[in-house]
């Protein structure tokens, strides 16, 4: 009993007042992002409420978890922890909200309700959608979708950067041959080409690539940040073949004595290969 209320006090205090007041903000930033201005917040809690009421056997299996993820979400210390690995993760805090089953429970109370009278269904149905589709926003729009350039869903300019290298490497001698790009691009090259062998894909960190060159090469070739001679120096070393850089980043003069040579220019990038 003495370990449990030590545990308790641990979770439940928090060192001042400007913390609580922090991971609340948190808290509700987050709650913004995933729920915007809609009401499925709360028809998710009324959807919860009547399952658990109707069906006892989901109140089993569901209930504890449930209560378990809210509560870590409630408690400053855990929901600390929680808000801000969201945020260092790249902002996926949907992730966490996918572990509650919003929508499908909120889909199985609209079931539910609509069996308890056949004959209502052709009332309560379209009012049910009707709310449910307004009190959110439409998510196929032009903010969200943009008309592919091409089967694969990537820019055309990748295709070409991809085809210069793939041209110039020949025919199963791709993956002996290393090559450096943005991070911006290095992932849709993946995408096209995984026998493209790249010094780091997604992301440069030495996390990652456990390379403690890649960040410096990557802060210059995606930012600008850095030197240019520095950068190729670290590339050189990692004995890249071929390098993609930005347009405006590129010093011709620099390359060229280096010995790289273009291999072709597409709309914002120049594909290099070094001699």
């Amino acid at each position: 009993m003495k370990w449990i209320l030590k545990g308790l006090k641990f979770l439940f205090t928090i060192d001042s007042w400007d913390q609580i007041k922090n991971v609340l903000e948190m808290e509700r930033d987050v709650i913004a992002l995933y729920f915007g201005q809609s009401i499925y917040g709360a028809f998710y809690l009324l959807a919860c409420f009547y399952l658990f009421y109707k069906r006892p056997e989901l109140k089993k299996k569901l209930l504890a978890p449930i209560l378990l993820l809210i509560g870590m979400f409630a408690i400053p210390k855990t929901s600390a922890f929680i808000v801000s690995y969201m945020f260092e993760t790249g902002g996926v805090y949907w992730r966490y909200f996918w572990l509650l089953q919003v929508h499908v429970l909120i889909a199985a109370a609209v079931v539910e309700v609509l069996y308890l009278d056949k004959k209502r269904i052709k009332y309560v149905l379209p009012l049910i959608l009707v709310v449910l589709a307004f009190s959110g926003n439409f998510v196929f729009n032009r903010y969200n979708f943009q008309k592919a350039e091409n089967p694969y869903k990537i820019p055309d300019e990748i295709i070409e950067i991809c085809q210069l290298i793939k041209e110039d490497a020949g025919e199963g001698y791709l993956s002996e041959r290393l090559t450096v790009a943005p991070t911006q691009i290095s992932g849709w090259m993946r995408m096209y080409d995984g026998d493209i062998c790249l010094l780091y894909g997604r992301y440069a960190s030495y996390e990652y690539t456990k390379n403690e060159d890649t960040e410096e090469i990557d802060a210059y070739l995606s930012n600008g940040t850095g030197s240019l001679s520095e950068s190729l120096d670290k590339i050189e070393e990692n004995r890249c073949s071929y390098l993609v850089i930005r347009n405006e980043l590129k010093s011709e003069e620099e390359l060229n004595d280096r010995e790289y040579y273009i291999l072709g220019e597409v709309e914002n990038y120049t594909v290099y290969k070094l001699d």
